[in-house]
């Protein structure tokens, strides 16, 4: 599942995202963050068991007026879900939708414009799709 990033959103609006991400606060587990932010994003009520961590992304990149170093931790959901059933926070979410595996290798492949790249993060879910469900 990816998700559509509101018109609102200060980087990349009206963008296809991964299906939820965001920052720790001070002091809070990254488990937590993906807590928190599944739920405030998508309305989701997850537990920690329901994430299988695939891997670890280091990142540096320049924006605006500041460099962002980051630290992402790459969790996978399997879950039975209806997209009806999902209540996206409107500030930050415009749309969500199922897209196959080989239709978003293809858009990364291609650099769509309408995709946020996370190069890393996508190797990463590849990697663990082949090894546990091929």
């Amino acid at each position: 599942m990816i998700q559509k990033r509101a018109s609102t959103v200060s980087n990349h609006p009206n963008e296809w995202d991964i299906s939820s991400a965001g920052h720790c606060s001070a002091g809070e587990s990254d488990i937590t963050s993906a807590l928190r932010e599944t739920e405030e994003e998508l309305g989701l009520k997850l537990t920690p068991k329901d994430f299988t961590l695939i891997g670890t992304v280091k990142q540096m990149s320049k924006r605006e007026g500041y460099i962002n170093n980051e630290i992402n931790p790459v969790y996978v959901v399997k879950m039975d879900l209806e997209l009806n059933k999902i209540n996206m926070q409107e500030e930050e979410v415009s749309e969500v939708k199922f897209i196959p595996r080989k239709e978003l290798q293809k858009l990364i492949e291609d650099k769509d414009p309408t995709l946020v790249q996370h190069p890393a993060e996508y190797k990463l879910l590849f990697q663990f799709l082949e090894k546990n469900y091929e």
